[in-house]
């Protein structure tokens, strides 16, 4: 659409320029998220997270077969609880932390202490918090970058239209 003439295809060409305002914008958040050290931290910190939900979840689902009735009956009460955990490896980067904050806070419910040490689940829960909270820390300071090179790319560009502050 951008190169075509806008009358050609008959877009008024005020709605044509406002288009390639908002492709160019999303062009430049994409290439900032590539380029912004916070990205790689977080794609690293998304992994970590997945890999010990994979485990958490596995466990439980392995050990509802285990030969030992107590940890059977762990296994079964855990995983009513942890079945909305299912799939969250495969959610966003920006809905995944609250799906796990959801998670943890029902596993962190008394009733689930027991169950959780039964099947020996102490160390990858916390491991998992522990990455959580780093992984949530880096969002909200990518979160945070952006909103600062935003305010200063608008305090910049209204300065340059005689706008600024007097």
């Amino acid at each position: 659409m951008m190169n075509e003439d806008p009358d050609k295809i008959g877009v008024p060409k005020s709605q044509s320029e406002e288009y390639k305002k908002w492709v160019d914008e999303e062009l430049d958040m994409i290439a900032e998220a590539r380029e912004s050290y916070n990205t790689r931290e977080i794609q690293k910190k998304d992994s970590e997270c997945d890999r010990l939900l994979s485990f958490i979840l596995s466990m439980v689902r392995t050990m509802r077969l285990s030969p030992k009735p107590e940890e059977v009956e762990s296994a079964e009460k855990l995983y009513i609880i942890m079945r909305v955990g299912k799939r969250i490896q495969a959610e966003g980067v920006t809905r995944k932390p609250a799906r796990i904050e959801s998670l943890l806070i029902d596993l962190k419910k008394p009733e689930c202490t027991e169950h959780i040490s039964r099947l020996r689940l102490e160390e990858g829960i916390e491991l998992l918090e522990k990455s959580y909270k780093e992984l949530r820390a880096l969002v909200a300071e990518r979160t945070n970058e952006r909103a600062e090179k935003k305010t200063a790319l608008s305090h910049s560009n209204s300065s340059q239209n005689g706008q600024g502050l007097l």
